[in-house]
């Protein structure tokens, strides 16, 4: 709680992330993965959606912008763990890849294929304990930044969620 940097502060957004090495750019065909394992999972209300993974840019070739963010893996309240494509489809039209009644205290394994892409020939799936629950094709890049994979917990606006913060415990292996 209270754990913030940057903008991230004036926003009262929390993050305790790590970032995978390596950046890809238009053209990498890439495979991601790793297991997530919710411990007794507490979910926010206020319409406050945590961020568990994200694939962005860092705003490397735009000066003076923060980036884009491509794919949100958010903890909504109501659904579950959603795979939403902010930069293209905007918030609150994602897939749930897993239901709110398979997240606590359970090992979930997702994978990742992305061919990135600034054209049609993009790929962009993600596998859910084996089950393909994202297959989007096409244009997956807006611009020639290179894209990171970040993991962990990156809470938006949670004074937003009333009462107290309660304290989540997220664990990820086999990255």
């Amino acid at each position: 709680t209270g754990a913030c940097q940057g903008s991230d502060c004036g926003w009262h957004s929390e993050r305790t992330e790590l970032g995978a090495d390596g950046k890809s750019r238009p053209g990498d065909d890439r495979w991601y993965a790793w297991s997530i394992y919710h411990q007794n999972y507490k979910w926010l209300s206020g319409g406050v959606a945590p961020f568990h993974g994200q694939f962005k840019t860092m705003g490397e070739n735009m000066p003076g912008r923060s980036g884009h963010q491509y794919v949100i893996f958010s903890m909504e309240d109501e659904r579950g763990m959603v795979a939403n494509f902010d930069a293209f489809d905007g918030w609150g039209r994602g897939t749930v890849i897993i239901p709110k009644n398979q997240i606590n205290n359970k090992w979930n394994d997702i994978r990742v294929h992305a061919k990135w892409s600034t054209g049609a020939d993009g790929i962009f799936q993600i596998w859910v304990n084996g089950v393909l629950k994202v297959n989007r094709k096409g244009r997956n890049m807006i611009d020639a930044d290179p894209v990171a994979f970040r993991f962990g917990i990156y809470a938006p606006q949670v004074n937003r969620a009333g009462g107290g913060r309660p304290t989540q415990v997220v664990y990820y292996d086999e990255l």
